[in-house]
């Protein structure tokens, strides 16, 4: 079985939803559940590419300009019970992903844009919490969401690594943002890595089961 060479000397950085559990589309079809009864109009497949891996404040108010208003009251507090009782406590890891982090080994963490509650849950739900422990870091902990690097560069200052030395991987542009703008290399896992080319730090990721080869390839490369 092939492990990763010498992987203390990297960071690897998951992102949560769309990356270890399998939140989507169940997270944005909550969304949009909720949205449709102030009069949201969006189709799944635009809101899954409007609103993938951003802070669900952020996407209220992209709700509300569309509506031509302010974020819709409550609208928040809304999704978060419908999710709760729909996806959180439901979700799977994707295919391949436990024995992904077996063969990678190292240093690993997660650094996500929801709630802390909400990671642990949706983690616990996907039989991966014990693997993370209290390595899980959220944007509302830190006060950054992406596309702004603040929340990744916290994850690498809290576990004493240079962001040269860190890997994200993430489902979503934004989050690609985030960790370029903190100088990190970047594996883009699921369907937006067709939007992206390839490049010295940047890997495309179709299944998790490649994750450990696509981690070498990557790490191979300075930056």
């Amino acid at each position: 079985m092939t492990r990763l060479g010498d992987r203390s000397r990297f960071l690897v950085i998951f992102d949560c939803d769309g990356v270890l559990v399998e939140s989507e589309p169940g997270e944005t079809l909550a969304i949009l559940d909720v949205a449709r009864r102030y009069g949201y109009q969006a189709g799944e497949e635009e809101a899954l590419r409007a609103f993938r891996g951003r802070k669900l404040a952020e996407v209220a108010e992209v709700i509300g300009r569309t509506l031509g208003g302010g974020a819709p009251e409550g609208f928040e507090a809304e999704v978060r019970r419908r999710c709760a009782e729909t996806v959180d406590h439901q979700v799977k890891a994707p295919p391949g992903t436990a024995a992904a982090l077996d063969r990678i080994g190292g240093p690993h963490c997660v650094a996500s844009s929801s709630p802390p509650e909400v990671i642990r849950a949706r983690l616990g739900a996907a039989g991966l919490l014990e693997r993370f422990g209290e390595r899980i870091y959220s944007a509302y902990q830190v006060g950054s969401w992406k596309p702004s690097p603040g929340l990744f560069l916290h994850a690498a200052a809290t576990e004493r690594y240079a962001p040269a030395d860190c890997v994200v991987v993430e489902d979503s542009l934004v989050g690609v943002a985030a960790a370029r703008a903190a100088g990190m290399r970047v594996v883009l896992f699921g369907a937006e890595r067709s939007r992206l080319p390839e490049s010295d730090d940047l890997r495309g990721l179709a299944h998790m089961s490649g994750l450990p080869e696509v981690l070498n390839s990557l790490m191979e490369v300075p930056v």
